[in-house]
């Protein structure tokens, strides 16, 4: 099942939450953003719709565009993996291509002393 916007938005919020070295609560959040704690926990609670101004202002604290805070990322990995394994193989010659080009940036390590 999909996720709706607000479950989208509370789930990303709250990781955000979670990984940010200095906004560690939604009152921490609420003091960076200057969007009042009881209207983050009501979006939180998935109960009430945000405005695209005060999502913009918690984007800012957190520091990441808007639209991250809207896409559901676990979603967009699931999607970018199925396709490169159900794409179309990438022909050997290119394969080959690029692991040579890499070998003559990567400097050879083998019978060098240490």
């Amino acid at each position: 099942m999909d996720k709706t916007v607000r479950q989208t938005l509370a789930a990303n919020i709250q990781t955000r939450i979670d990984g940010h070295k200095t906004i560690t609560s939604q009152n921490d959040l609420a003091k960076r953003s200057g969007v009042a704690q009881s209207y983050l926990s009501r979006v939180m609670r998935k109960e009430s719709a945000i405005t695209v101004d005060r999502l913009a202002k918690i984007a800012k604290a957190f520091g990441c565009e808007t639209w991250e805070l809207l896409v559901d990322s676990e979603k967009i990995r699931r999607m970018a993996i199925e396709r490169v394994l159900s794409g179309p193989a990438v022909p050997d010659d290119r394969v080959e291509q690029a692991l040579g080009s890499a070998k003559k940036r990567i400097p050879a390590t083998e019978g060098r002393k240490k």
